[in-house]
């Protein structure tokens, strides 16, 4: 268990040292909210740039909490087909639906974003506070592909064992801390898990594009 996202963050930054002890040209993309405080950190930790990639879930009728599949931004998609079929969702509102995730979306990169970054040819280190099933990574890293990045890293500090293959299916690199067998939520692992507001995913985000000024 992790004391908070900072102690996960500094072992996370200290594993992907080791693991790529020689990539350059990396942005950093943290999914907010909670991803937020682990992504600035790992930024600031080897002086890359920070951003942030922002997926959403995509909820079942009458249960939102029910994830049928996932959007990111710039159209990546998943779908859970079992759980679409066995529920006898219509097209009509699965449209409905990613319309009202996209508008989300985009409200929440106008609340946070300060600055565009080029993705080109970048080593995109793609980081959350930790992964449960699968679909808002994949969402997301099948959207930033349409920017040809040289390669898409997924690095968090835990995700359950069984979700390792899904994720290295569509990342080039996948890089995590533990993997339980018995996994029920990313909270689990934290001894502080509390909740990230908007308030502060803008604040970190707004001193960490100062402090890169003032260097």
């Amino acid at each position: 268990m992790f004391k908070d996202r900072l102690e996960a963050a500094k072992l996370l930054s200290e594993k992907i040292k080791e693991t790529l002890p020689n990539i350059t040209d990396v942005i950093v993309l943290a999914i907010p909210r909670g991803g937020i405080v682990i992504g600035a950190q790992v930024a600031k930790f080897f002086g890359w740039d920070l951003d942030i990639t922002i997926p959403r879930k995509l909820g079942a009728p009458g249960n939102p909490e029910l994830a049928i599949g996932a959007i990111g931004e710039h159209n990546g998609l998943v779908i859970n087909e079992r759980a679409y079929k066995l529920l006898g969702i219509e097209k009509d509102y699965l449209d409905k639906v990613i319309e009202r995730e996209r508008k989300e979306i985009e409200r929440r990169s106008n609340l946070y974003r300060t600055k565009k970054f080029d993705y080109k040819d970048k080593n995109l280190i793609i980081v959350d506070d930790g992964i449960a099933t699968g679909s808002t990574v994949i969402a997301s890293i099948r959207g930033l592909r349409i920017f040809k990045p040289r390669s898409i890293i997924v690095a968090v500090p835990v995700l359950p064992y069984e979700t390792i293959d899904l994720i290295k299916k569509e990342a080039d690199i996948l890089i995590y801390l533990i993997a339980p067998k018995e996994f029920w939520a990313v909270g689990q692992f934290y001894a502080d898990f509390g909740e990230v507001k908007d308030e502060e995913v803008i604040r970190i985000l707004k001193e960490f594009s100062e402090d890169i000024k003032e260097r």
